[in-house]
């Protein structure tokens, strides 16, 4: 087979299957462990993706707009224990309980790629490989496994065909945590992992490059907890990773524990539009809320700030889905010479109990038209 036809068939296959991707996701309850080799199915019990919102402490927290002082944030970063093996076969899921003795397993640090950390500490695991149009592994066409026999001179192959890596580690939940949802955020693992909690398998997911959230409310314990992930060198989503880049392994970039009420603002959308004359702008906020049964004659508010000065505000009865409209007159513009910023604060208000949450959104814009940049940041109490 030639190069060019090589390249066309792995173009199709990776169509094909994110076309299957719409029929990705599957139930807790419908684990076999097999999901990492199926193509029709990318995650198990994950959160549908949003904008990350981390509480703070206090309306004045928010000026820090540094989500890791809050109360309600823990990172996981650090030194886990670390257990490799060449073949998933021998990846054994005994080894997340929640007693199993680990000291005997590698110390390894969080985030990092096990091939360039074991290159540099001497371990015989599986090195970094860089890889262009190729898959560096072979599958079956009929089931698309990932399993099928290599040649001889792939670097995957034999007693390293598809190496898995398990990590572990223990955490306490704070007591002022209690009566709230928990989840765990995990910014980058490649290629695929299940995550346990005490024992327990909570879910799986791949999509190596963006973030991964779990709710873990129901698996924790008081005291002393312990977190597993069995994370996989390949699975079906690597189909879709096929690009033009070293191919490294693990736990990439930053986890850790956040914590919300029960009734949260749990994602928003920020988009702003400039009239002809770039003059004057709409902005419009998208307002997802989850627990509203819980509120009582509630509200959500919007405001957007310069330099600690009000600009434009709006507010509504709060509902799942809420959007908010405001003008804003002569808004400086942003360029890369002249990188203007706004703040955008959210709160979510119950005329009982006066719980509130708010949320920091930096926007910059350029001189484009609905074009912006923004890193977000959240806040509850």
């Amino acid at each position: 087979m030639s190069r060019k036809e090589l390249f066309r068939r792995q173009v199709l296959t990776a169509i094909f299957l994110l076309v299957f991707s719409l029929l990705s996701s599957s139930p807790a309850g419908a684990q076999t462990g097999k999901e990492w080799d199926d193509p029709l199915i990318t995650s198990v019990n994950r959160e549908t993706a949003h904008t990350v919102a981390i509480p703070a402490a206090s309306d004045g927290a928010i000026a820090q707009n540094d989500m890791t002082q809050s109360p309600w944030y823990q990172s996981l970063d650090g030194v886990w224990k670390f257990q490799w093996v060449g073949i998933p076969s021998n990846a054994k899921a005994e080894w997340c309980a929640k007693d199993f003795n680990d000291a005997s397993w590698t110390d390894i640090d969080v985030p990092s790629s096990w091939q360039v950390w074991g290159l540099n500490h001497g371990k015989a695991w599986d090195k970094p490989l860089y890889c262009n149009t190729s898959y560096p592994f072979s599958y079956d066409e009929s089931t698309y496994s990932v399993m099928a026999e290599r040649p001889g001179w792939f670097s995957y192959t034999g007693s390293k065909k598809n190496p898995v890596g398990t990590y572990r580690r223990h955490f306490t939940v704070p007591d002022t945590w209690k009566g709230r949802d928990v989840y765990v955020r995990f910014n980058s693992v490649g290629h695929g992992y299940y995550l346990w909690v005490n024992g327990q398998r909570v879910g799986y997911s791949e999509d190596s490059y963006l973030p991964s959230e779990f709710n873990i409310t129901d698996y924790l314990v008081e005291g002393d907890n312990t977190i597993a992930l069995q994370v996989y060198r390949f699975t079906s989503g690597s189909f879709l990773e096929c690009q033009d880049y070293w191919r490294l392994t693990g736990i990439h970039r930053s986890c850790f524990l956040w914590s919300a009420p029960k009734s949260q603002i749990r994602d928003y959308f920020f988009t702003t539009d400039l009239d002809n004359t770039y003059t004057n702008a709409k902005a419009n906020v998208k307002v997802t809320v989850t627990g509203t049964d819980a509120l009582s004659g509630g509200k959500i508010q919007a405001f957007i700030l310069r330099n600690d000065v009000m600009v434009a505000d709006a507010s509504a009865s709060v509902s799942a889905e809420v959007s908010l409209n405001m003008d804003v007159t002569a808004p400086l513009l942003w360029s890369a010479e002249t990188p203007n910023l706004y703040d955008l604060i959210l709160t979510l208000e119950d005329a009982e109990v006066a719980r509130w949450a708010s949320a920091r959104w930096k926007s910059a814009r350029t001189t484009v038209r609905c074009s912006s940049m923004a890193s977000a940041w959240c806040s509850t109490v």
